[in-house]
């Protein structure tokens, strides 16, 4: 077969058109890479974006719970208290020797009244391995308030982020600025004061957390 000039320019047109095609290829294949990379990117982002907020809010739900819970627990723990006191205080004042006792009718069977009177008395005593003292009682108080303020601005922060009106920077800076401001001093008081969980106020709190939590939110 003989090459020809005109063979020649026909196969150089070819094969010009040929780099000039691939060429296009290659910019749309690359363009569409970039898509697709930029694509996964934003879904990678987003879907990482949502899994930080959904920890945020899993975090800030659980101690608000927890503080709601401890402030309810702490309200019913001293309510007891005061009426451990009073029962004592009342006890003490009707059976000493000014109360009851000091009636005509007693006389008879004044080594019955003794006895009662020293029971009184070991009673007194004791009030404090029985129930707790004032300054307890005042400690209790001052760490369910708080409790109290702790909770009101966790349930800020959590009505707040639950409505997107702040993201989750934000929800994260402020829940530990939170917990720093109050969780160091309401462990101190906590750990002195060693206040015990009684079966019947912790069944009595849960229940009432509940409550409150399914009401309100």
């Amino acid at each position: 077969m003989c090459i020809t000039k005109a063979n020649l320019l026909r196969c150089a047109a070819q094969n010009s058109f040929s780099l000039k095609l691939n060429k296009h290829c290659l910019i749309i294949a690359f363009i569409i890479l970039t898509k697709l990379f930029l694509i996964y990117y934003i879904c990678y982002g987003y879907r990482l974006l949502a899994v930080r907020q959904r920890y945020m809010e899993k975090k800030i739900w659980y101690e608000l719970v927890q503080i709601k819970y401890g402030e309810t627990y702490l309200a019913k723990y001293l309510m007891r208290q005061y009426s451990i006191q009073k029962i004592i205080r009342i006890l003490t004042i009707l059976f000493s020797g000014a109360g009851i006792f000091g009636w005509e009718i007693w006389k008879p069977i004044a080594w019955f009244a003794l006895i009662i009177i020293s029971l009184i008395q070991i009673i007194s005593l004791l009030k404090n391995e029985i129930g707790r003292n004032d300054k307890d009682l005042i400690e209790i108080a001052e760490l369910r308030n708080l409790y109290t303020q702790y909770f009101n601005k966790l349930e800020k922060l959590w009505s707040r982020f639950d409505v997107k009106e702040i993201k989750d920077q934000i929800a994260r800076e402020e829940f530990y600025a939170l917990r720093e401001e109050y969780w160091e001093r309401i462990e101190t008081i906590d750990n002195k004061l060693g206040i015990p969980e009684l079966k019947r106020i912790t069944t009595q709190s849960d229940i009432e957390t509940r409550q409150y939590l399914k009401t309100y939110f």
